[in-house]
């Protein structure tokens, strides 16, 4: 039986108590092997399961050996070398992957995110199982997928690009035309005017997330966030006094110096006290900044015209706009929540909203105060 042997029979009939002994013995080999069969079904179709999976797997220890892996990952990966250790296999991505790792361990849940390995792209999702001390990896190829999006990126970048020259042209010649034309005609010159600097607007708007998702074009330096946020607050005290509406801003710090692209954080607040001034009559807009631990944590709250519970999942998406009249009216964008998420994610930093119709908004951002 030790042996895996099930078929063995033990016969015992000398007394009472050695033939029950002996029965029940027979009784629970038979058990064990129909609980080891049903045991083997099982991990026969997990591993049929693994195998057929449409994207890569692996399987590792806390040593970073590779135990299991499905065949796609040996077709992609590994081919007829017989390496199974992490650093081998993935030697130019291996401070990535440990990094990850580590990160995945610590914080004890699945962790998502984007790789480049050699020329393609990948999905890589990793799950910490602590009973075990074992990873499970996946690594999904997205290439066509990031392709795709870098061509249309592309795109929008150049005719963005393109279209800056005409219109500013157009906007000039109406700039021109104001002062020579009255009545009825420099009513719609007025009107053709609102729209070319829309457009102006969105090209401009364009072209900044354009840059944004060029990883490259972020310059990080040691600046303090509390001296950027009161400049910004000067250039919009006007604005806001014309919409009776009072500032208040209050860091707990006089200086919170954190690594971040000082240009960059200036457009995040712009585009938010902007937002919040914007979409609010009267009242206040509070504005903390908090240094807290590894983090700064900047919070902007209005009590504006709110935003609808359906839509908050979707107000960073590029054009989206709750209002559509209300945006035009105030020369609204659809992309300004855009790139303020964009800078969040390059600093890799956290941004929620909280909002109820008719009460308010509030956006809260988490920023490290060190860039790994």
């Amino acid at each position: 039986m030790a042996s895996g042997d099930f078929s063995i029979v033990i016969d015992i009939n000398n007394t009472k108590e050695l033939k029950e002994l002996g029965e029940n013995f027979n009784h629970m080999g038979e058990k064990i092997e129909t609980l080891i069969k049903n045991l083997e079904l099982k991990k026969n179709e997990l591993d049929e399961i693994i195998a057929s999976l449409p994207i890569a797997f692996f399987l590792l220890d806390k040593d970073e050996n590779i135990l299991k892996i499905n065949t796609i990952f040996k077709k992609t990966f590994i081919g007829n070398s017989n390496s199974r250790k992490l650093w081998q296999i993935f030697p130019e991505n291996y401070p990535e992957f440990k990094s990850f790792l580590t990160k995945c361990k610590e914080e004890k849940r699945l962790l998502t995110k984007e790789i480049n390995i050699t020329d393609n792209f990948y999905q890589l999702t990793i799950t910490y199982l602590e009973k075990n001390k074992e990873y499970i990896v996946l690594l999904q190829d997205i290439t066509e997928k990031k392709r795709v999006e870098i061509i249309k990126k592309e795109f929008v970048a150049n005719v963005s690009h393109e279209l800056r020259t005409p219109l500013t042209a157009i906007k000039g010649y109406i700039e021109t035309l104001e002062d020579e034309l009255e009545g009825e005609n420099a009513y719609y010159l007025t009107i053709i005017k609102r729209n070319s600097e829309r457009l102006i607007a969105i090209v401009n708007d364009l072209m900044t997330l354009a840059q944004l998702e060029n990883i490259k074009s972020i310059e990080f330096k040691k600046c303090d966030s509390v001296e950027i946020l009161k400049n910004i607050i000067l250039l919009y005290e006007k604005k806001a006094q014309e919409k009776n509406i009072e500032i208040v801003f209050k860091p707990n710090k006089e200086k919170i110096v954190t690594e971040c692209d000082p240009f960059k954080i200036e457009q995040l607040f712009i585009n938010l006290i902007d937002n919040a001034i914007k979409y609010s009559n009267g009242g206040k807009i509070l504005i903390n900044l908090e240094e807290k631990e590894k983090n700064l944590l900047f919070t902007i709250e209005d009590n504006g015209v709110g935003i609808p519970k359906e839509y908050l999942s979707r107000i960073f998406e590029r054009f989206f706009v709750v209002d559509k009249s209300r945006s035009k009216k105030s020369g609204g964008t659809g992309l300004g929540l855009s790139i303020v998420k964009h800078i969040v994610m390059l600093h890799n930093g956290k941004i929620s909203v909280e909002s109820t119709q008719g009460v308010g908004t509030k956006f809260i951002i988490s920023l490290p105060k060190k860039i790994k």
